[in-house]
């Protein structure tokens, strides 16, 4: 019971994009790019947890197969719902701009904590954590062994802060 227990908090703080850990270090056991991902898709349908959501997730896969179909099937006449959601390209491209805005913002703010000294990984890691509000997903032991720039949050500088609270 106690694993199981343990296992669902860590799960559905992924999920919801709070970023707590049962014991620290618990998600360091996972990929890091498994986490990630987790953490920007995040926030199930329709909740108010931060990431891209799945509803826009699947919103994107389904506008991408039916530009895919339109290549192949050029004047095939193709359903502008999913399931019970109706798509027009008007809400398409809000979320694609939020999707590339989202890349953006990361990238950018990646490559300034880099330039501030942080490790690359590290500023990744710390980019994504502050994009979508889950702190405590970022910490030193994603450091490799011997790995220097993988600093705390209390160890960083005030560039650094400031550009996290930026993100």
């Amino acid at each position: 019971f106690s694993l199981v227990s343990e296992a669902v908090f860590n799960a559905a703080s992924l999920v919801s994009t709070s970023g707590l850990q049962s014991n620290a270090g618990i998600f360091t056991l996972l990929s890091p790019a498994f986490v990630f991902a987790i953490l920007l898709i995040g926030g199930s349908t329709y909740s108010s947890a931060g990431g891209l959501k799945f509803y826009r997730v699947g919103a994107m896969l389904f506008h991408a197969r039916q530009y895919l179909a339109k290549l192949v099937y050029p004047h095939a006449v193709t359903p502008r719902h999913f399931g019970t959601e109706a798509y027009n390209l008007q809400i398409m491209r809000a979320i694609w701009v939020m999707c590339i805005s989202s890349i953006f913002v990361i990238a950018m703010g990646s490559g300034l904590l880099a330039l501030l000294g942080l490790d690359f990984q590290a500023s990744i890691t710390a980019s994504v954590a502050a994009f979508t509000n889950a702190g405590p997903a970022y910490s030193p032991d994603w450091a490799p062994r011997g790995a220097e720039g993988w600093l705390a949050y209390h160890e960083m500088g005030i560039g650094m802060k400031f550009a996290l609270a930026a993100i």
